[in-house]
Parts: structure tokens; sequence; C-alpha cells
């Protein structure tokens, strides 16, 4: 399923749904450079919006450096996310890839 009708959508959840991507996406170019990256958004009103950000774990953990406040974007985004009513989950999952989901509030 897909959003067949973006532009009924509240813009506080277009707001949130812009900022989870964006800190999805911007993690996987400090700590998965190289690696491809999907963005999935699917929901309609009155049965919330998931967006789902995945991409590979880099093959060689070891060989990202580390980044000054790595971690903080997330615990954010998760505290937004709790805030409008919604759920965040991120980590690795067995497939090997990394992955964001949120679930975001979407009344009708």
């Amino acid at each position: 399923m897909r959003v067949e009708t973006p532009e009924a959508a509240p813009a506080a959840l277009g707001r949130d749904t812009y900022r989870i991507v964006r800190e999805a996406l911007t993690n996987v170019s400090k700590h998965a450079r190289g690696t491809a990256a999907t963005v999935s958004v699917s929901g309609s009103p009155g049965h919330g919006l998931e967006v789902t950000v995945r991409n590979r774990l880099p093959l060689d953990p070891a060989a990202e450096a580390p980044l000054p406040g790595a971690g903080v974007g997330l615990v954010g985004l998760a505290e937004r996310v709790a805030l409008s009513g919604g759920t965040l989950s991120h980590g690795p999952d067995t497939d090997g890839d990394f992955v964001v989901n949120a679930w975001l509030q979407w009344q009708e």
C-alpha cells in the first residue's frame, strides 16, 4: 500500500515524516557510506502512516570512524515521534539491514 492522497495528510504529519527520512538518510551517509537505502511510506487516514528507511549494514563497521554525537539524532527522533503519539524502532534486522521504522497517527 502507498499513500494514495498525500495532500490529505496534515502538515504536522508531513513534517514528522520528512524529519524521520532526513535523519535516517543522514545516518546512512555517516555510518554506512556507500550503501544503498530504500525509503517506504504507506498509510491512510484512520490507519496511520508507516515510514521505513532500510540500508545494508557496512561490511566492515570498524572501518567507519565514530562521529561526535552519534546516536543523539535517533534519540531525539524517538522523542518527537512519541510526542505525536507514534512509535519508532531502529536497529539491525536478521537480513543484514539497518532499519528505521516509524508509525505515526493519522486521524480521519
